[in-house]
């Protein structure tokens, strides 16, 4: 299934190293002006070329509206974007087919689309996908700041070493390249990736992403919920293996955990966050605050074990090409526009936007 939502739907299709790869976005409300420099600065900043260490595939992104676009706004069509695929290089990848890549989809792949499936480069489960991911997303944030809601999401660890501050994590990816809001911690996660690197090896991380105060009571019990409704689609980032909100790996007592209610100034509140924004599926009016764990890239330099499907015999695989050590950093933008997507999913359902 390639598309996904319920007020707003995102269709995805294309693959890694066909001709392109594309978006459909639907329900988007007509007459909205499309943020091009937006879209833009979102593209640059999971594009690998301005990360050190990543992938020497360096594409463009450059993008063409197919559909849905009337006088540089939307007119209340299903709004196509088009990516092109320029820095494609297919040679090496033909034999993932009879030797499958561990960590990859390529076995599972195999045998459910019975050897059809295009898997080079990683075919529909490439990280190239997330380029129209971001594109997507881009435009949620557009419509969630003119609501005066904010989607930021940083580096918090890369291996062993985490994030020592927070503090301005709001414009952390202009701070460098990794996202990381503190200068020290960049320094010591760059050194890292970089042993890692020349190693041929690979390593994971975590992102956190935390939103403005959102609006009470948005979500739907059971399955509407919003941490299913993030979950969903914050998985179907390639890469993303664990997701919990909050405080939920930090604090195991409830009289620590649970958010206590009090009035201020005649107004409601919760005097903390532990449960990351959200009670029983339902926005609490405080932020979101969640965090993702990304695993190491599957596509290493060292040689793995794997089998010739056709020959029914055991190999030692060498990967050849261009792959991506660390893919956390590429992904810090991925994860901010996953969840503008699914903020701006339920505030269509309540009319807020």
């Amino acid at each position: 299934m390639n598309t996904i939502g319920e007020n707003i739907k995102i269709s995805l299709f294309g693959e890694s190293h066909g001709k392109g790869i594309g978006i459909s976005i639907d329900g988007l409300p007509a007459g909205m002006e499309i943020p091009h420099e937006k879209i833009k600065e979102g593209l640059k900043r999971r594009n690998p070329r301005n990360i050190p260490y990543s992938t020497k595939r360096w594409e463009e992104d450059e993008y063409e509206i197919l559909a849905g676009e009337y006088n540089g706004k939307t007119n209340g069509y299903p709004l196509v974007f088009y990516i092109y695929n320029k820095e494609v290089n297919s040679k090496d990848a033909e034999i993932y087919k009879l030797v499958p890549r561990p960590g990859h989809a390529d076995y599972p792949a195999y045998v459910k689309y019975q050897g059809m499936a295009d898997l080079r480069g990683g075919g529909e489960f490439s990280g190239r996908m997330t380029v129209a991911m971001v594109i997507a997303g881009e435009l949620a944030k557009h419509l969630l700041i003119s609501k005066g809601i904010e989607v930021h999401a940083y580096t918090k660890q890369i291996g062993n070493i985490s994030t020592t501050s927070i503090e301005g994590y709001e414009g952390a990816w202009k701070k460098n390249p990794f996202s990381v809001p503190d200068e020290e911690s960049y320094k010591k996660m760059l050194k890292l990736v970089k042993e890692v690197y020349e190693e041929g090896d690979s390593i994971g991380g975590m992102i956190e992403c935390i939103t403005s105060p959102l609006p009470i009571g948005l979500g739907n019990p059971f399955f509407g919920s919003m941490e299913s409704t993030l979950s969903s689609l914050l998985f179907s980032i390639p890469g993303i293996k664990g997701i919990f909100f909050g405080d939920a790996l930090e604090i195991y007592k409830g009289s620590q955990f649970n958010d206590y209610i009090e009035i201020n100034n005649n107004q409601i509140s919760l005097n903390s966050n532990h449960s990351g924004g959200i009670n029983g599926g339902l926005t609490n009016g405080n932020p979101i605050k969640l965090s993702v764990i990304v695993r190491p890239p599957a596509s290493i330099y060292k040689p793995m074990k794997s089998v010739n499907i056709e020959k029914k015999e055991n190999v030692m695989l060498e990967l050849k090409g261009r792959y991506d050590p660390c893919i956390v950093p590429r992904a810090v933008v991925v994860v901010e526009d996953m969840v503008a997507i699914a903020i701006l999913d339920k505030l269509m359902e309540v009319k807020k936007i």
